[in-house]
C-alpha cells in the first residue's frame, strides 16, 4: 500500500506545480474579479495539500523524522478542499464525456470567440478538449484515492506528531 501511495504522490506533483504557476499568474486577475477568488483558493489548497502530503511521506513516513502538528493540520484542512475539488472535476469530466453534444457546443462557442488568430479548427479543439477532460478525470481519481490513504497514514503515524516536537 505504501508503494502505491508513493507512486500516486509522485504522479500528483506535476499538476501541483502547474497549479502553483497558475495561481501566481491568476492572482492579479482574481483580485480584479472577485468571482475568481474561489477557484483560485481551491487551486492553492490542492497545491498545498499535494506538497504537504509529499513532505509528510518523504520526511515522516519514509524518513522517520518528527514533524510539527501544523504539518498534520495543513494536510487535514487542505485535504477537505482538495476532495471537493476532485469531486468537482470528476463530475464535470464525466458530464462532458457522457454528453458529447455539450462538448460540441462549448467548442463552437470557443471558436466564435476567436476573432483573427485561429489556433485550432473545430475538430482539433474538440479533440483537445476531450483529452483534457480525460486528464482531469484521471487527476480527480488519483486525488480521491490519495486523500483517504493520506488520512489513514496520518493516524498510523501519529507518533511522528508528538507533543513538544519541533521537526
Amino acid at each position: 500500500m505504501k508503494s502505491f501511495y508513493k507512486i500516486i504522490s509522485y504522479l500528483l506533483l506535476p499538476p501541483a506545480v502547474l497549479y502553483s504557476m497558475m495561481v501566481l499568474i491568476l492572482i492579479m486577475a482574481a483580485l480584479a474579479n472577485p468571482a475568481m477568488l474561489l477557484p483560485l483558493f481551491m487551486l492553492v489548497c490542492v497545491a498545498i495539500y499535494t506538497f504537504m502530503s509529499f513532505y509528510f511521506l518523504m520526511k515522516g513516513v519514509e524518513g522517520g523524522n518528527k514533524l510539527t502538528h501544523t504539518t498534520k493540520d495543513w494536510i487535514k484542512v487542505n485535504a477537505i478542499v482538495t476532495g471537493l475539488f476532485a469531486f468537482l472535476i470528476l463530475g464535470q469530466s464525466v458530464y462532458f464525456i457522457a454528453n458529447p453534444k455539450m462538448l460540441q457546443t462549448v467548442a463552437e462557442q470557443a471558436m466564435q470567440q476567436q476573432k483573427e488568430a485561429v489556433v485550432f479548427t473545430k475538430p482539433q479543439l474538440q479533440q483537445y478538449m476531450t483529452i483534457v477532460l480525460y486528464v482531469f478525470l484521471a487527476h480527480g481519481i488519483l486525488l480521491l484515492s490519495h486523500i483517504p490513504v493520506t488520512l489513514r497514514l496520518l493516524k498510523e503515524n501519529a507518533h511522528l506528531f508528538e507533543e513538544g516536537d519541533t521537526k
